[in-house]
C-alpha cells in the first residue's frame, strides 16, 4: 500500500497538469452522477404533498377530435370525461383530477366587488391524494364541494384583497 501511494505523488509530482486534470475531471464526474441521482430520488420518492407518489399514476392532458380529419380539437379533459375513462378501471383504489390554471372572476358572498385570481379546480378527493399545510383555514369537506361553497385562500395577496387579513395575522390598514 505504501508502494502504490508513493508511486502516486511520484507521477502528480511528474506530471502536475495531467494530474490536475485528471482529479478535476474525477470529481466533476462524482458530482454529475450524485446530482442526477439526487434529481431522480427528488422524482420518484415518496415526499409531501405527494407522500404516497410511488401509488399514482400521472396521465397528460387529451385531445378530442370532433372529425375524422383532426380539423376541429378542443385540448383537455373534462371532468366527466376523466370519471368515465378512469372511474371503472380494474385494481385503480381511487383517481382523482385537477384542471389547468386560469384567470377566473372570484368574489365573496357577502360582496359586490368581483377579483380576477388564477385558480386550479380540483375534485373532491383531491386532499385525500396530497398532504398540503395550510397557514390558515382546512381542507374542503365532501359537504362543502357538494353544495360548491368551496373557496381556498392560498395566496397572501389574494388573502388581503378579499378577506382584509392574510391568515398570518397581518391585516390591511386601507382600502
Amino acid at each position: 500500500m505504501k508502494q502504490l501511494l508513493l508511486q502516486a505523488f511520484n507521477l502528480i509530482r511528474q506530471n502536475p497538469f495531467y494530474a490536475t486534470i485528471s482529479i478535476i475531471g474525477t470529481a466533476v464526474t462524482i458530482a454529475f452522477v450524485m446530482v442526477v441521482v439526487m434529481i431522480y430520488d427528488f422524482r420518484t420518492m415518496d415526499m409531501a404533498p405527494e407522500s404516497d407518489r410511488s401509488d399514482m399514476m400521472y396521465t397528460g392532458s387529451g385531445m378530442t377530435y370532433r372529425k375524422l380529419d383532426h380539423t376541429n380539437q378542443n385540448s383537455g379533459m373534462g371532468r366527466k370525461a376523466f370519471e368515465a375513462l378512469f372511474s371503472e378501471l380494474p385494481s385503480v383504489k381511487e383517481v382523482t383530477w385537477y384542471r389547468g390554471v386560469s384567470k377566473t372572476p372570484c368574489n365573496l358572498s357577502a360582496s359586490n366587488e368581483i377579483f380576477n385570481y388564477y385558480v386550479r379546480p380540483v375534485a373532491d378527493n383531491w386532499f385525500k391524494f396530497f398532504d398540503y399545510e395550510f397557514i390558515a383555514g382546512r381542507p374542503f369537506t365532501q359537504e362543502e364541494y357538494d353544495a360548491r361553497r368551496v373557496g381556498q385562500c392560498d395566496n397572501r395577496a389574494y388573502g388581503l384583497a378579499a378577506f382584509r387579513h392574510d391568515g398570518c395575522g397581518r391585516k390591511r390598514i386601507s382600502k
